[in-house]
């Protein structure tokens, strides 16, 4: 491990467009899944130690598959999977505020541009136990983002952070993110 998570208040991890893909032509090589059993263990024993974790990425639920992957998910991370939104509109709004700064909607890139790269998936979320939707897809009103207050603070949004178009609109986030990730509890 090259960095100990422990040593920080928030950590985010930011998975992209990441999955699990079959390396070479005559095998079945898997490699690249969002998060491995290993980086599963690193964000449990960081978040059960009281640690605030930001999560964000197209395959984070649709990669994880098996029965191991669905206990981290539930338990540690305080979602399930709903669906897969295929070609989405690209465009979420708020559902619940610990928003303050995000008033209206948020769009991330679904075309191909020069600037970032598309989506042409996303994972929508179902809230666990205690944790509660932040963000909705305007697709269909499935969960875009979860957030989690108990013995750890979480935020795990279903698209990618980063493939947010508009700035403003991404630091807005991000300061509502951080507020509600490293607020005195």
């Amino acid at each position: 491990a090259l960095v100990d998570m422990k040593n920080y208040k928030m950590v985010d991890y930011i998975a992209g467009k990441q999955r699990t893909t079959l390396v070479g032509l005559d095998s079945l090589n898997f490699r690249y899944k969002v998060l491995s059993l290993t980086m599963q263990q690193r964000i449990f024993d960081y978040c059960t130690a009281g640690g605030a974790l930001f999560l964000s990425g197209a395959y984070l639920l649709s990669d994880m598959c098996d029965s191991i992957d669905s206990f981290f998910v539930k338990k540690c991370l305080k979602v399930k999977k709903n669906t897969i939104i295929i070609n989405p509109k690209g465009f979420v709004r708020q559902h619940f505020s610990p928003l303050l700064a995000v008033s209206d909607s948020i769009c991330y890139s679904n075309k191909p541009s020069e600037d970032i790269y598309h989506l042409t998936s996303v994972d929508a979320l179902l809230p666990m136990e205690d944790a509660f939707p932040v963000l909705r897809y305007d697709d269909n009103g499935t969960i875009a983002a979860v957030a989690y207050k108990g013995d750890y603070r979480l935020w795990i949004m279903g698209f990618p952070f980063e493939t947010i178009t508009e700035s403003r609109k991404q630091q807005d986030l991000m300061l509502d993110v951080l507020n509600f990730l490293v607020r005195e509890k």
